[in-house]
Protein backbone atom coordinates (compact mmCIF):
# COMPACT_ATOMS: atom_id res chain seq x y z
CA UNK A 1 0.00 0.00 0.00
CA UNK A 2 1.40 3.38 -0.64
CA UNK A 3 1.62 5.26 2.25
CA UNK A 4 -0.22 8.32 2.55
CA UNK A 5 1.71 11.92 3.66
CA UNK A 6 2.74 15.09 1.88
CA UNK A 7 2.23 14.74 -1.81
CA UNK A 8 5.67 14.92 -2.38
CA UNK A 9 6.94 12.14 -0.51
CA UNK A 10 4.79 10.52 -1.59
CA UNK A 11 5.27 11.04 -5.24
CA UNK A 12 8.93 10.44 -4.08
CA UNK A 13 8.02 7.14 -2.54
CA UNK A 14 5.84 5.82 -6.03
CA UNK A 15 8.80 7.07 -8.31
CA UNK A 16 11.31 5.04 -5.93
CA UNK A 17 8.86 1.80 -6.25
CA UNK A 18 8.46 2.26 -10.08
CA UNK A 19 12.35 2.46 -10.62
CA UNK A 20 12.92 -0.44 -8.57
CA UNK A 21 10.59 -2.72 -10.24
CA UNK A 22 7.44 -3.00 -8.66
CA UNK A 23 3.88 -3.48 -10.49
CA UNK A 24 1.28 -3.93 -8.43
CA UNK A 25 0.18 -1.14 -6.08
CA UNK A 26 -3.01 -0.40 -3.65
CA UNK A 27 -3.61 3.63 -3.78
CA UNK A 28 -5.86 5.20 -2.20
CA UNK A 29 -5.35 9.12 -3.81
CA UNK A 30 -5.97 10.78 -7.06
CA UNK A 31 -2.65 12.04 -6.52
CA UNK A 32 -1.35 8.62 -6.19
CA UNK A 33 -2.76 7.57 -9.55
CA UNK A 34 -1.61 10.63 -11.20
CA UNK A 35 2.08 10.35 -10.16
CA UNK A 36 2.10 6.28 -11.02
CA UNK A 37 0.86 7.62 -14.44
CA UNK A 38 3.42 9.41 -14.86
CA UNK A 39 6.25 7.60 -13.92
CA UNK A 40 5.34 4.28 -14.98
CA UNK A 41 7.25 3.27 -18.16
CA UNK A 42 5.85 -0.30 -18.66
CA UNK A 43 2.02 -1.76 -17.53
CA UNK A 44 1.25 -1.17 -13.99
CA UNK A 45 -1.00 -2.61 -11.72
CA UNK A 46 -3.02 -1.63 -9.04
CA UNK A 47 -5.81 -2.14 -6.50
CA UNK A 48 -8.30 0.63 -5.72
CA UNK A 49 -8.92 1.22 -2.17
CA UNK A 50 -12.53 1.43 -1.03
CA UNK A 51 -12.39 5.41 -1.13
CA UNK A 52 -10.22 6.22 -4.48
CA UNK A 53 -11.78 7.69 -7.57
CA UNK A 54 -11.78 5.59 -10.93
CA UNK A 55 -8.83 5.57 -12.79
CA UNK A 56 -9.79 6.48 -16.70
CA UNK A 57 -8.10 6.68 -19.69
CA UNK A 58 -4.29 5.57 -18.66
CA UNK A 59 -3.08 2.97 -20.52
CA UNK A 60 -0.16 2.44 -18.34
CA UNK A 61 -2.41 1.47 -15.20
CA UNK A 62 -4.56 -1.75 -15.08
CA UNK A 63 -6.94 -2.46 -11.87
CA UNK A 64 -6.46 -5.26 -11.59
CA UNK A 65 -8.90 -5.77 -8.23
CA UNK A 66 -9.87 -3.57 -4.89
CA UNK A 67 -8.84 -3.42 -1.51
CA UNK A 68 -10.09 -2.24 1.65
CA UNK A 69 -8.54 -1.98 5.17
CA UNK A 70 -11.41 -3.81 7.78
CA UNK A 71 -11.69 -1.93 11.32
CA UNK A 72 -12.07 -5.82 12.66
CA UNK A 73 -13.89 -4.06 16.05
CA UNK A 74 -17.48 -5.72 14.74
CA UNK A 75 -15.88 -9.19 14.52
CA UNK A 76 -16.51 -11.23 11.31
CA UNK A 77 -19.43 -8.57 10.26
CA UNK A 78 -17.22 -5.94 9.51
CA UNK A 79 -15.42 -8.37 7.11
CA UNK A 80 -18.73 -9.46 5.52
CA UNK A 81 -19.60 -5.47 5.40
CA UNK A 82 -15.94 -4.60 3.84
CA UNK A 83 -16.46 -6.99 0.98
CA UNK A 84 -19.92 -6.17 -0.05
CA UNK A 85 -18.94 -2.61 -0.17
CA UNK A 86 -16.10 -3.10 -2.58
CA UNK A 87 -18.29 -5.53 -4.20
CA UNK A 88 -20.86 -3.02 -5.06
CA UNK A 89 -18.07 -0.89 -6.81
CA UNK A 90 -17.66 -3.69 -9.81
CA UNK A 91 -20.27 -3.09 -11.81
CA UNK A 92 -19.26 0.61 -12.46
CA UNK A 93 -15.65 -0.35 -12.96
CA UNK A 94 -17.15 -3.68 -15.56
CA UNK A 95 -18.99 -0.90 -17.21
CA UNK A 96 -15.71 1.24 -17.46
CA UNK A 97 -13.53 -0.95 -19.02
CA UNK A 98 -11.94 -2.63 -15.89
CA UNK A 99 -13.84 -5.55 -14.89
CA UNK A 100 -12.59 -6.62 -11.59
CA UNK A 101 -11.62 -10.31 -10.69
CA UNK A 102 -9.47 -9.84 -7.05
CA UNK A 103 -10.87 -8.05 -4.05
CA UNK A 104 -8.43 -8.23 -0.97
CA UNK A 105 -9.49 -7.28 2.48
CA UNK A 106 -6.83 -6.33 5.33
CA UNK A 107 -7.41 -5.91 9.48
CA UNK A 108 -7.20 -7.42 12.23
CA UNK A 109 -4.03 -8.14 14.53
CA UNK A 110 -1.33 -10.57 13.09
CA UNK A 111 -1.64 -12.63 15.93
CA UNK A 112 -5.13 -14.37 14.71
CA UNK A 113 -3.53 -15.03 11.87
CA UNK A 114 0.06 -16.35 13.20
CA UNK A 115 -1.28 -18.29 16.83
CA UNK A 116 -4.13 -20.50 14.77
CA UNK A 117 -7.15 -18.90 15.98
CA UNK A 118 -9.31 -20.90 13.95
CA UNK A 119 -12.41 -20.40 15.09
CA UNK A 120 -12.32 -16.90 14.32
CA UNK A 121 -10.67 -16.96 10.80
CA UNK A 122 -13.20 -19.32 9.96
CA UNK A 123 -15.88 -16.90 10.94
CA UNK A 124 -14.56 -14.37 9.23
CA UNK A 125 -13.96 -17.00 5.96
CA UNK A 126 -17.97 -17.69 6.16
CA UNK A 127 -18.84 -14.29 6.47
CA UNK A 128 -16.93 -12.66 3.46
CA UNK A 129 -18.26 -15.81 1.75
CA UNK A 130 -21.73 -15.07 2.16
CA UNK A 131 -21.58 -11.57 1.42
CA UNK A 132 -19.95 -12.27 -1.59
CA UNK A 133 -22.48 -15.18 -2.39
CA UNK A 134 -25.28 -12.39 -1.71
CA UNK A 135 -23.93 -9.54 -3.52
CA UNK A 136 -22.61 -11.25 -6.56
CA UNK A 137 -26.43 -12.40 -6.89
CA UNK A 138 -27.88 -9.36 -6.23
CA UNK A 139 -25.21 -6.85 -8.75
CA UNK A 140 -24.91 -9.64 -11.42
CA UNK A 141 -21.30 -9.58 -11.17
CA UNK A 142 -18.97 -13.03 -11.05
CA UNK A 143 -17.32 -13.90 -7.99
CA UNK A 144 -13.74 -12.45 -7.46
CA UNK A 145 -11.08 -14.40 -5.77
CA UNK A 146 -10.53 -12.83 -2.17
CA UNK A 147 -7.03 -12.93 -0.58
CA UNK A 148 -7.87 -11.90 3.25
CA UNK A 149 -4.75 -10.42 5.22
CA UNK A 150 -3.57 -9.04 8.63
CA UNK A 151 -3.73 -5.19 9.08
CA UNK A 152 -0.28 -4.06 7.72
CA UNK A 153 0.21 -1.88 10.50
CA UNK A 154 0.23 -4.99 12.53
CA UNK A 155 2.44 -6.84 9.72
CA UNK A 156 5.01 -4.28 9.45
CA UNK A 157 5.60 -4.40 13.14
CA UNK A 158 5.67 -8.04 13.07
CA UNK A 159 8.52 -7.87 10.27
CA UNK A 160 10.45 -5.02 12.02
CA UNK A 161 10.42 -7.10 14.94
CA UNK A 162 11.65 -10.25 13.36
CA UNK A 163 15.26 -11.31 14.31
CA UNK A 164 17.50 -11.23 11.24
CA UNK A 165 18.93 -14.99 10.37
Amino acid sequence: SLATGAPVIVGACIRRAVNLGVVRFIVHTEHQIARLGECAQRTVYVYLDDRSPLVLGNRRLKVVGLHSDVDDSAGALEWAAAAERLLCRTPLLKTCGSPIHRIMLSGGPTDIWLNDEAPQLTAIVNAVDDALRDGCERWQVARPAVTLTPAAETSKVLVRSMPAA
